[in-house]
């Protein structure tokens, strides 16, 4: 069985529609260099846009994909978790 690297793993998650942060890429996928990952993706190809955002104490960016016909969506939309938690079962699609 082959074991999906930690860039396999958040490429597939944009590549569902859902966006990323920092924090979300230490919850879900124990790592903290997502900003190096999201480089490695750029060189490969792949269209991934940054937006700053706020959570009223620090500032942080969020990741997402943006589709080949270059129809954006809310960056808000369609994530099924938040700055401050998410739904792992969501996420698993259980």
């Amino acid at each position: 069985m082959i074991r999906k690297t930690k860039k396999d793993k958040i490429k597939e998650h944009l590549l569902k529609g859902l966006s990323i942060t920092q924090k979300d890429a230490t919850d879900l996928y124990h790592t903290t260099r997502l900003a190096s990952i999201i480089w490695c993706l750029k060189e490969e190809g792949m269209n991934i846009e940054m937006k700053m955002e706020s959570n009223g104490i620090s500032r942080y960016g969020r990741y997402k994909l943006i589709p080949k016909d270059g129809k954006r969506n809310n960056f808000k939309e369609g994530h099924v978790f938040s700055y401050t938690g998410f739904d792992r079962n969501k996420l698993e699609g259980k």
